[in-house]
C-alpha cells in the first residue's frame, strides 16, 4: 500500500542565495525540510509570512547571504 501521508508546507525558516539565484528552506508538516526554488515558493503564503517575519516586502530585497532562522 502506498504511502498516503500528505505533504503541506509548515513554514519557511531561512533563505539562500546563489548568484542571482534564491532559495529557501521550507519546513513541512511532517517534519523534514527541503531547500526549494522560488517557483516552488514564490504563491505560498508562508513566503508571505517569512517576508513579514524578516520586515521585508520583496523576496529580492532579503540580505545575500544564509539566512536560517529556528
Amino acid at each position: 500500500m502506498p504511502d498516503k501521508a500528505e505533504w503541506y508546507v509548515d513554514e519557511i525558516v531561512g533563505h539562500c542565495w546563489t548568484g542571482r539565484k534564491i532559495e529557501f528552506l521550507v519546513k513541512w508538516n511532517l517534519g523534514d525540510s527541503t531547500w526549494e526554488p522560488l517557483t516552488n515558493c514564490n504563491e505560498l503564503e508562508a513566503l508571505n509570512n517569512y517576508l513579514t517575519l524578516n520586515n521585508i516586502k520583496n523576496w529580492w530585497d532579503l540580505p545575500k547571504r544564509v539566512m536560517v532562522t529556528s
